[in-house]
């Protein structure tokens, strides 16, 4: 009866612990510096709809990867930002 009571309460207590983050909430509304600089120049390509894959900043520069809805050829795509917001590389349908 013992175990049983002290398993049940790991399970509560692992029940309580923060649950992993969902995409929005994770990258919010796109507030996130170089989310919205990746957005911003998929937009002036014609993007409308872009959802955020997700996003890491790598040897001083910001890698973005992003999708556009709905999903069609060239719908993927990895942009590269500078520290200072300035798009270095947007390529589609990378490897």
């Amino acid at each position: 009866m013992r175990h049983f009571l002290l398993y049940i309460l790991l399970l509560l207590m692992g029940g309580c612990a923060r649950s992993a983050k969902t995409q929005k909430e994770h990258y919010g509304d796109a507030n996130v510096f170089p989310i919205s600089v990746a957005v911003r120049e998929a937009q002036l390509r014609g993007w409308r709809k872009v959802e955020i894959y997700d996003y890491t900043y790598r040897e001083g520069f910001w890698e973005v990867r992003l999708f556009r809805r709905p999903l069609k050829v060239s719908s993927l795509a990895w942009v590269k930002v500078t520290t200072n917001g300035n798009v270095v590389e947007f390529v589609t349908n990378p490897k």
